[in-house]
């Protein structure tokens, strides 16, 4: 959509498109907001993107180059460069680590097993820091970014001095690393050496025992949480159990209302306590 090289309606690709990012940039701004710019879908080839893939295709260093010097001046956004990766099948081996920092043939998706040239974080970041952007880059480790056993041994070398990279962190109560157990391991030695970044965090149950932990244990490592997702919706139906809803809704109503769920209203109460 951003390069327009889809072939998509002029209104909803490249110039057009790029336009109404920068607007809603702005917006958020506006606002008070630091807008975290992230590549949250890529096709593995020249289609649309239509879905997540194990690592970006292989537009994504043009895609972060352009990027980058759009924002280039926009000392107040983050940068991360892609959302929540699984390669090798989605575990944590070496070669998935290797895969993640420098690229490889991946397959398009769990069910689909047609090779496409995967790009590296490394390629990634060495795009943004060509085109002049000096921004914070966040990087989500594997396994849908809740995994940072290797984390510090293959982050990817950038250009500046001292490095501008933070490690981006996904975590359910759902996932492999979901106890303070696997906290006190591999994310608390990344935060010990770099800034981490909680970017979603959330908990499928509809309650709020599970993120009151993870949010007080964050903040014990001066670490920063963003809690998925600032979707309105009436209720909450847990995700064990449903068949529809939406177990992570944060709002009923985009003035802002809390959802009535307890998951919600502990993430609203906690923030409210500052």
């Amino acid at each position: 959509c951003w390069l327009g090289n889809a072939g998509l309606l002029k209104e909803y690709s490249g110039a057009d498109y790029r336009a109404a990012i920068e607007d809603y940039v702005s917006g958020l701004h506006a606002h008070g907001l630091v807008p975290i710019v992230e590549l949250h879908w890529s096709a593995p080839d020249d289609g649309v993107a239509l879905g997540q893939t194990p690592l970006p295709g292989p537009h994504a260093a043009e895609f972060w180059s352009s990027v980058a010097t759009t924002f280039a001046a926009d000392t107040g956004m983050i940068f991360e460069p892609f959302n929540e990766p699984y390669p090798d099948g989605n575990a944590d081996t070496t070669t998935g680590w290797t895969c993640w920092r420098d690229g490889c043939m991946q397959p398009s998706s769990f069910s689909d097993p047609t090779l496409f040239p995967a790009t590296g974080y490394q390629a990634l970041v060495t795009a943004i820091r060509q085109a002049s952007a000096n921004q914070v880059i966040l990087l989500g480790g594997l396994q849908f970014s809740n995994t940072l056993t290797h984390w510090l041994d293959y982050q990817p070398q950038d250009s500046l001095n001292p490095p501008n990279l933070a490690a981006s962190w996904h975590i359910y109560n759902n996932n492999p690393c979901r106890t303070s157990g696997c906290w006190d391991s591999a994310p608390a030695a990344v935060a010990a050496q770099v800034p981490l970044l909680a970017t979603e965090i959330g908990e499928n149950d509809c309650q709020g025992t599970f993120i009151s932990g993870l949010m007080s244990w964050l903040e014990s490592k001066n670490s920063g949480y963003l809690a998925w997702s600032w979707n309105a919706n009436s209720g909450c139906i847990a995700a064990t159990t449903m068949s529809g809803g939406a177990p992570y809704a944060l709002i009923s109503s985009t003035d802002g209302t809390p959802n009535a769920s307890e998951y919600a209203m502990t993430y609203h109460a906690h923030l409210a306590s500052f």
